[in-house]
């Protein structure tokens, strides 16, 4: 029994020895200052939407790594939005792709509207957190995807909808000196037919669109990937 108890307490004892939550941002924050000043300033100095005519990227050296299932990364994703307003939601006006992986994470837990709750900044995980920011900051690449056109779908009828399209222009950039290396458009479509929630009466539900408008995340995705993948990109999303 006194084995038992001296092991408790050992486990005690080294669980609250690690660095908190909190401990890690505030470690961090500096780090990341710099890096929000200068995405802020990135989004005044890209291309004019509409502007990108390239269909594919060109070659890169080394060739960017986007590999969520094995967790292998040399590239960060943003949305254009993001840039400027890291904190920030993609309403319905657009589309957030969702690809965007530690380091929108890491900006907005270091940024004035920390999402994290109370509770979770005592959490004693901050090597865990520290770690994975810190690589975020590392990786070589940046991806930006900016919607340049998005027509929205719309139901139109208990069995039809008119479809939606979507323009992406892509910009890689080079985090060493926040240059672009290559960009490139692509355009993206809902599917043809979609299976939606319906009532009891066979309506479709308030649901329905965010079901059809998944389809158009869906192409644009692959759309993406596929152009990434004609540079010698590994582009893998879940």
């Amino acid at each position: 029994m006194r084995t038992g108890s001296v092991l408790l307490g050992a486990v005690v004892l080294l669980a609250a020895c690690g660095k908190t939550n909190a401990d890690a941002i505030d470690a961090l924050r500096p780090l990341y200052a710099p890096r929000r000043a200068s995405l802020a300033a990135l989004a005044t100095t890209l291309p004019a939407i509409g502007t990108v005519t390239a269909g594919q990227p060109a070659p890169l050296s080394p060739p960017i790594v986007f590999d969520q299932p094995n967790d292998t990364f040399n590239t960060e994703v943003l949305m254009w939005q993001h840039l400027s307003d890291p904190d920030g939601r993609i309403g319905d006006e657009g589309i957030d792709l969702l690809l965007s992986d530690a380091l929108l994470r890491c900006m907005r837990w270091t940024g004035p509207q920390n999402p994290m709750s109370a509770s979770a900044m005592d959490d004693r995980n901050g090597e865990t957190i520290q770690a994975e920011c810190t690589a975020a900051l590392a990786h070589p690449y940046l991806l930006i995807l900016r919607q340049a056109a998005f027509q929205p779908p719309r139901i139109v009828s208990t069995t039809e909808f008119a479809p939606g399209a979507l323009l992406v222009e892509a910009f890689v950039v080079r985090t060493a000196d926040s240059q672009v290396a290559t960009s490139f458009h692509v355009t993206a479509q809902t599917a043809t037919t979609v299976r939606v929630p319906v009532d009891a009466q066979g309506v479709p539900t308030d649901a329905a669109i965010s079901a059809i408008r998944s389809t158009l995340w869906s192409d644009a995705i692959r759309a993406v990937g596929d152009a990434l993948r004609t540079s010698g990109a590994t582009f893998v999303n879940r």
